[in-house]
């Protein structure tokens, strides 16, 4: 998709945020209804997005939130 992406829209500013999560019990489909394993994988996508906010805030202009 990365390729396809950057042959199309090459003028377009993105950030690619692709982790992989390849421990067994993460594996899941749509259809998934386990709540336990919903909260586990919301809370690896925050981690997620935490790797790549800064490119984020830089994508969208925002300023860095003062800590």
């Amino acid at each position: 998709m990365e390729q396809l992406r950057t042959v199309l829209f090459h003028a377009i500013k993105t950030v690619r945020i692709n982790d992989t999560f390849d421990k067994p019990e993460m594996a899941t489909d749509l259809m998934e209804s386990d709540l336990k394993k919903l909260n586990v994988l919301y809370q690896e996508g925050g981690e997620s997005y935490a790797k790549h906010e800064r490119q984020l805030q830089d994508l969208f202009g925002l300023a860095a939130k003062a800590g």
